[in-house]
């Protein structure tokens, strides 16, 4: 049921049956009422997304259909049928048949479900023997066959290696394999991308839905981005608070979205648009934690067409159109409401950007660049693999990087993990000491400064983490962390340090009373607020944005996004934004460079790269960007960059991405190209640059309205 074919209501019986579904979590002062009432059916070879923000209840949902809900939860009501027979009134035994056998599991994160001291082959042994009785060779053949359908290269030798050993994407792969491992007849697939780079993303949806088409399987795919469901399920439930907000089929849905909250997340979801807009739809406050049972829209507080029937009874999950049901008092009807549209169009010339192009005469006048940074090197010494000499080994993190940044502007740096991205943040503020180059701040060499004399720049430039939650102490109360910098650079007096405090939360959009409170009592976007906060107190101009929305929500990530750009407006900040997601990138930079392997492949005004972007490999980031907009997924394809960066350790000669480049040639392979001018201020290393703006590899309009 995939690519041209529009999914119709089912007719018989699923395979997959919720009724009424309810599940709680009785603590010691109070009871989370996680799932409120969900139904949902899903038929062979369906993909049917869930989606909502994190403490909707999709994954307890999820767990429930095993019966695997963590204590101290459990269903108090409702009912689960898989294939018309209960799965809630099965006995334990009965049970571990179900699981693996007959349903599969990818779980969220790889590396915390696999064990550490198992191999991979180990993991499959246990599979393999419990549900299909299998031994010896054919065990092990049954386990090379299945790393080879997931793509594992040399399975037979990979398979052999602990967890610690294989990416992330890797990971994932085994996850899968070990999921379909007992051809089983529905697969749950509990946010597997989350984690993963958006290349990486583009590779494991393929594999999910070539899986799926193949063995005929039932699929649920649960997931907070509704660009992800555009491209890969047939239908779609909407859940917030533990109810059904919103359930249709996928083109119904993005064509005609009827509740607010959907709308509101896709609002939320980064697009690939032609021009840089400043405006983030985000959707305002969290989601609740629901400890009574109201008669109310639980969504009713965030919503603004909100009125007093939403906050004094519940409406009921009632059809609209045929297989299209809501649960609202005010449904979304007017069109222009809808956010985006099923034709991508490339814009005919680009639009002007706010600071002068290099086509522009150079004025005289013109203020040095804020930040300077030329041939940086970061080259740093590991100890390799042995069991008796174990040799030192040089990691090659970043090769000779060339960038600058002026006063208030926004550089975005896109790149997948391991390109060298964050090592290149932090050798700038000479957190990391570079091996070779330099880095001018403010017209000063930082790597020629001493110590002292670098101390006293040090709160001109300051960082904002990708983890949230980890980038603070535990230990330290939210006054406490936003204290130590005003007393580390002396910058307020312990008198009015209180004050000072309280202005920082306000600036971030948090209530003062969160003084006294600490890390673990937030969420993960207000934990980023603090992080951005205790940045904001050494009074900074520049500040290095490593990956800060990486780990949220869609929703959280446009409230954190819409922050930092209003930031950036009254205190005249500059960015050096860290991202591998050139949606994020292009609504908040600039200019962006693209990074991989240790090495600037291209970099240009924003809206010229957008419009035209030259390297295979930009192209390639740009059509993994999940759109938003089911015609437009199914017309791109499945085109998508192939395989992993290549270890630091030993990078390929030649252009490091030709072992990745479907253009790729000799020369590729035994020269490496020179980052040159190919438009004013737009420069790319490659060596067939006019080739892939002419033939496009990767199938995309870059520019896409969505």
């Amino acid at each position: 049921m995939h690519d041209d074919q529009q999914p119709q209501e089912l007719s018989g019986r699923p395979l997959l049956e919720v009724r009424d579904l309810q599940v709680s979590f009785r603590l010691e002062r109070s009871t989370i009422y996680a799932v409120q009432g969900l139904d949902l059916r899903v038929g062979a070879g369906e993909r049917l997304g869930v989606v909502g923000e994190s403490g909707s209840g999709k994954s307890v949902s999820a767990q429930s259909v095993l019966r695997m809900v963590p204590s101290p939860g459990r269903i108090t009501g409702g009912d689960i049928l898989f294939d018309g027979e209960s799965l809630l009134s099965q006995p334990e035994h009965r049970m571990r048949h179900v699981r693996g056998r007959q349903i599969g599991m990818i779980p969220q994160s790889p590396m915390t479900s696999l064990n550490p001291v198992l191999t991979v082959e180990d993991h499959f042994d246990e599979v393999l023997s419990l549900h299909l009785g299998l031994a010896g060779a054919e065990r092990r053949d049954r386990t090379v066959e299945l790393l080879r359908s997931v793509g594992i290269p040399d399975p037979a030798t990979r398979m052999r290696e602990y967890p610690h050993r294989l990416s992330g994407g890797q990971l994932q792969r085994v996850m899968i394999a070990l999921a379909m491992a007992c051809r089983p007849r529905l697969l749950i697939a509990d946010e597997p991308t989350t984690a993963l780079d958006v290349t990486i993303q583009a590779q494991i949806l393929k594999l999910f839905d070539d899986l799926v088409a193949q063995s005929n399987v039932g699929a649920i795919l649960i997931t907070h981005n509704l660009g992800i469901v555009a491209g890969h399920c047939d239908r779609v439930v909407v859940m917030y608070a533990g109810r059904v907000m919103e359930t249709a089929t996928v083109t119904e849905l993005f064509a005609r979205p009827a509740h607010p909250y959907t709308l509101g997340l896709l609002r939320c979801v980064p697009r690939l648009t032609a021009t840089r807009t400043r405006k983030f739809h985000a959707i305002p406050g969290l989601p609740p934690r629901v400890t009574e049972r109201i008669d109310a829209c639980p969504f009713a507080p965030r919503c603004e067409r909100a009125t007093d029937t939403c906050r004094t009874q519940t409406p009921p999950l009632d059809d609209i159109r045929p297989g299209h049901s809501i649960a609202c008092w005010h449904p979304v009807t007017d069109a222009t409401e809808v956010v985006m549209t099923s034709t991508p169009t490339t814009p005919a010339t680009p639009a002007t950007p706010a600071t002068p192009t290099a086509a522009e005469p150079p004025v005289p006048t013109a203020p040095d660049p804020l930040l300077e940074v030329e041939g940086l090197v970061v080259h740093y010494q590991v100890r390799g693999a042995g069991t008796v000499v174990r040799r030192r080994e040089t990691v090659h993190a970043v090769d000779g990087v060339d960038l600058s940044l002026d006063t208030h502007q926004t550089l975005g740096l896109v790149g997948e993990s391991g390109c060298g991205k964050s090592t290149t943040g932090r050798s700038v503020l000479l957190l990391e000491r570079p091996t070779a180059g330099s880095v001018r701040f403010e017209g000063r060499d930082l790597t020629a400064l001493s110590r002292r004399e670098l101390s006293g720049l040090r709160r001109r430039m300051q960082i904002v983490f990708q983890d949230p939650v980890g980038s603070l102490n535990p230990r330290h109360t939210v006054g406490q962390l936003l204290r130590e910098p005003l007393h580390v650079h002396h910058l307020v007096p312990k008198q009015r340090q209180r004050e000072r405090v309280e202005e920082l939360l306000d600036l971030v959009g948090l209530p003062t009373d969160a003084v006294s409170r600490f890390p673990h009592e937030f969420s993960g976007g207000q934990c980023q607020r603090i992080g951005i906060a205790r940045a904001l107190a050494a009074e900074p101009s520049f500040l290095v944005l490593d990956e800060p929305v990486s780990a949220l929500d869609v929703s959280i990530q446009a409230q954190i996004l819409q922050l930092l750009t209003d930031l950036q407006d009254r205190l005249g900040l500059s960015y050096l934004f860290i991202a591998h997601d050139l949606a994020v990138v292009g609504q908040m930079s600039d200019r962006v460079a693209v990074m991989y392997l240790g090495k600037i492949v291209e970099i240009a005004e924003r809206d010229s790269l957008y419009a035209r972007p030259h390297h295979p490999y930009t192209q390639g980031l740009f059509s993994a960007v999940p759109v938003p907009d089911p015609t437009f997924s199914r017309e791109r394809g499945d085109t998508v960059v192939g395989g992993e960066v290549p270890s630091s350790l030993a990078p390929p000669p030649g252009c490091r991405f030709h072992t990745r480049c479907p253009l790729a040639r000799e020369r590729c392979r035994t020269e490496e190209p020179p980052l040159e001018q190919v438009a004013p201020g737009h420069r790319v290393a490659c060596h067939f640059a006019d080739e892939a703006v002419r033939d496009n590899p990767f199938d995309l309009a870059p520019a896409a309205e969505v």
